[in-house]
């Protein structure tokens, strides 16, 4: 399913297709494409990328959709804290010096990691065969008043390269 969401804490945007059907990329990894430059981020969708002689009507769906979706006080984001970035099993785990990363997010105001893609072996599987890493993840949150979100796509199961992202 192409689906791409840009954003932060405070705002983003959210592209999605209602399928892949009338796509015609050869190159799979070029059909989203997000590309930075300074203050801009670029989102190119690349539904033909070779020359193609047309004789029906192709009809793509796709939306966008704004976030927030609806308006939220000051007060209820400095609540949320949410922390997307690089959260693995490795945020538990004590370093040479006996910190526990969490300790240093906890300590920055954060209430919720989201654990995107890292907590199964591939994105989309909604099993995972790391249950005691994290069961012991989950715990080191909750010893610290903090919440875990388990980020789950809405893929089939199957791996598929969809984007490319450059800075």
């Amino acid at each position: 399913m192409p689906y791409v969401w840009l954003g932060d804490e405070e705002r983003g945007l959210a592209w999605c297709c209602e399928s892949e059907q009338g796509w015609q990329v050869t190159d799979q990894s070029r059909a989203l494409e997000v590309r930075h430059a300074g203050d801009t981020t670029l989102l190119i969708v690349t539904v033909l990328d070779h020359a193609e002689t047309v004789t029906s009507p192709i009809t793509l769906r796709f939306g966008l959709q704004a976030a927030p979706v609806k308006p939220v006080s000051f007060e209820w984001r400095a609540r949320a804290r949410l922390y997307h970035s690089q959260a693995d099993y490795s945020m538990a785990v004590p370093d040479a010096d006996g910190k526990i990363p969490l300790d240093a997010l906890r300590a920055a105001g954060v209430r919720t990691l989201v654990f995107h893609d890292m907590w199964t072996d591939y994105f989309g599987k909604v099993s995972t065969p790391h249950g005691e890493e994290l069961r012991g993840l989950i715990a080191e949150c909750h010893k610290r008043g903090m919440k875990l979100l388990v980020y789950k796509s809405a893929t089939n199961g199957q791996m598929r390269s969809w984007g490319r992202f450059t800075q």
